[in-house]
């Protein structure tokens, strides 16, 4: 069990003084936020590598927030819906014969909108939208980064 943590906020406490618990749809939602904001190591140009954000995992993540005012070409845009789908299919909750489906907008006011509608091995979907640019919400490192989700409870048929 995962405590309930949104992302860019902080821990709930109950009515009963304990930890509230994420299960369900919001544990799942939490872990797929998690792989895709995480930044892994990165090979930089220079020959150096960047610090990962989980250390003891380096190829965990793909690092949305380098996305934050990026002006996207058509490949990087395949590309990063290829890491999306790779990194939500990952999720032990994620129904691996129905892909997530992703929408990656690129606009050119270097905001990049994406939209992941999952669907769960339970039979019902979930939503995670992020919208990195021109946005209120503002992480501990200046970069702009706004996530939303939604739960359809509705089952597949």
């Amino acid at each position: 069990m995962d405590l309930y943590l949104e992302y860019n906020d902080d821990l709930i406490i109950t009515a009963s003084g304990s930890l509230q618990f994420a299960v369900g749809w919001d544990q799942v939602r939490e872990r797929i936020i998690r792989s895709l904001v995480t930044n892994p190591a990165l090979q930089l140009t220079n020959g150096t590598t960047t610090a990962p954000d989980y250390v003891f995992h380096p190829s965990y993540g793909i690092g949305l927030g380098e996305l934050v005012d990026a002006n996207l070409t058509k490949a990087q845009i395949q590309d990063l819906t290829r890491a999306v789908n790779q990194a939500v299919l990952a999720d032990v909750a994620v129904d691996p014969s129905l892909p997530p489906q992703i929408s990656v907008l690129a606009n050119n006011t270097n905001t990049v909108q994406i939209l992941v509608q999952v669907f769960l091995l339970n039979g019902t979907q979930g939503e995670v939208s992020f919208s990195l640019g021109n946005n209120p919400v503002t992480t501990p490192t200046g970069n702009e980064l706004n996530v939303n989700f939604v739960l359809n409870e509705s089952t597949l048929g």
